[in-house]
C-alpha cells in the first residue's frame, strides 16, 4: 500500500500538475522540527510537575530508576527496602502519571 502511494505521488509530480518548491518544503521540515521541541519541552515540564507532586518516597524511586537507571534491585539494596516495595512505588509513580498526564499524551500521539 505504501509502495503504491509513493509512486503516485512521484507520478503527479512528474506530470507537473504539482509543482514542489523545495525551499518552502525546507522551511515547513524547519517549522516543524521546532514545534516538535517546543512540544517535547512543554511535556517535559508537565512531566516535571507531575513527578514533584508524588509523595516523597515514591518520587525518590521514581527518580532513581528512571534517571539513575537503577534496577529495583539496586534501589531496595540502596534504600534498604524490599524488592516488591520498589515494584509497587514504581508502579503507583506510572499509573499516577498516566492518569495525569493522560490526555497530553493522547494528543501527542
Amino acid at each position: 500500500m505504501y509502495a503504491a502511494v509513493r509512486n503516485n505521488v512521484l507520478m503527479v509530480i512528474r506530470s507537473g500538475k504539482v509543482n514542489v518548491d523545495m525551499e518552502e518544503l525546507a522551511q515547513l521540515v524547519e517549522t516543524s522540527g521546532a514545534a516538535d521541541e517546543v512540544m517535547q519541552k512543554d511535556l517535559r515540564r508537565q512531566i516535571d510537575h507531575e513527578v514533584s507532586q508524588l509523595p516523597p518516597k515514591c518520587r525518590t524511586i521514581f527518580m532513581m530508576s528512571r534517571e539513575e537507571e537503577l534496577s529495583h534491585k539496586e534501589i531496595a539494596s540502596q534504600l534498604k527496602i524490599s524488592t516488591k516495595t520498589v515494584e509497587n512505588q514504581v508502579t503507583i509513580a506510572l499509573k499516577r502519571l498516566k492518569s495525569s498526564l493522560g490526555d497530553v499524551l493522547f494528543f501527542l500521539l
